[in-house]
This record gives C-alpha cells, sequence and structure tokens, in this order.
C-alpha cells in the first residue's frame, strides 16, 4: 500500500513539473519575428528604431526573408533566418561584425539578445546545417548583449567604430 502511494504521489509530482517546463517553454518563446529582427538589425548596425523599421532595413541589405513581426519567433524561424543570412554572406550582401564572423553566430546572437533561449536557438541553427560551436558563442554574446545598457556594448554594434562609422557594406567597418 505504501508503495502504490508514493508511485502516485512521484506520478503526480512529474505531471506538475512537466507542466510548469511546458508553461515556461511556451512563454520563452513568446518574443516575436519583429524582436528578432531589431537585435540583428541592430548588430549590423541597420535601422532598429522599430520592427517594421528593422524588417525593411534587412530586407534592404538583402537578407530576402518574409518577415511577419507580430508572429512568435519559434525554431523553425530561427533555422529559416539562419538559411537567409548565411545566403545574404555568402552572397557577399552583408559582412557580420569581426565579434560574430559568421551565420551561425550572428542569429544566434540576435536570437538570444531578443529572449529566446539559447539552447533552443542553438538546436535550430544545427538543425538546419550551422555551426554548433559557432551557434553556441553567438548566443552567449546575445545573453550578454542584452543585458548590457541601451544601445549596446559601449553605445555601438560590434565591430562598430562609434558615430563615425557607416559606409561600405552593411555591417563593414568605415576605418
Amino acid at each position: 500500500m505504501k508503495t502504490r502511494k508514493c508511485i502516485k504521489v512521484g506520478l503526480m509530482v512529474l505531471i506538475v513539473v512537466m507542466g510548469g517546463l511546458i508553461l515556461n517553454s511556451s512563454q520563452a518563446l513568446a518574443q516575436t519575428q519583429g524582436d528578432v529582427a531589431v537585435k540583428l538589425a541592430t548588430l549590423l548596425g541597420l535601422d532598429s528604431s522599430s520592427p517594421e523599421n528593422a524588417t525593411a532595413a534587412l530586407t534592404a541589405a538583402g537578407i530576402v526573408f518574409i518577415w511577419n513581426a507580430n508572429t512568435p519567433a519559434n525554431e523553425g524561424f530561427v533555422g529559416a533566418l539562419y538559411l537567409a543570412v548565411k545566403e545574404a554572406i555568402e552572397a557577399g550582401k552583408i559582412t557580420p561584425p569581426s565579434s560574430l564572423p559568421n551565420a551561425s553566430a550572428l542569429v544566434a546572437a540576435a536570437a538570444t539578445a531578443a529572449g529566446l533561449p539559447s539552447q533552443i536557438v542553438v538546436k535550430a541553427i544545427v538543425a538546419v546545417g550551422g555551426n554548433q560551436d559557432q551557434a553556441s558563442a553567438g548566443a552567449s554574446y546575445g545573453v550578454a548583449f542584452a543585458a548590457a545598457p541601451a544601445g549596446g556594448f559601449g553605445g555601438y554594434g560590434p565591430g562598430s567604430h562609434g558615430p563615425a562609422g557607416g559606409g561600405g557594406k552593411v555591417g563593414t567597418q568605415s576605418r
């Protein structure tokens, strides 16, 4: 009789824990594509003043992607965004900042800076052929970037030389 009671209690605890994990994971993915676009645009030094401006700037820069700023960002979105960013980098349309040298790192940084869980972001990037080590490094960068004061690290995006920067291809340094 005591064994049955222990099993019942154990199952109840398991159900409560699993329910909490399910609720927390769905809340963790409440960030939108627009949130990720704003972070990606910031990291590339593009207009990130609003989700709409960020998606327009990213599209104009050559990241071919069908954005829906108000749609929740999920694993499928992260994987598709990685492929679009990778293609733009390979085509020479954008140049990632030196601190985030490839699509795996850049997309992971943007997605985690927007609030998506690192493990979900890395898993999504690796699932479509991205580099796990680079995605993990980018995710760590994104967490730190999100925690930095407004304006990012020192007020400028990665690889920036300050307000005098600009010119050249998107994401390139002018000095």
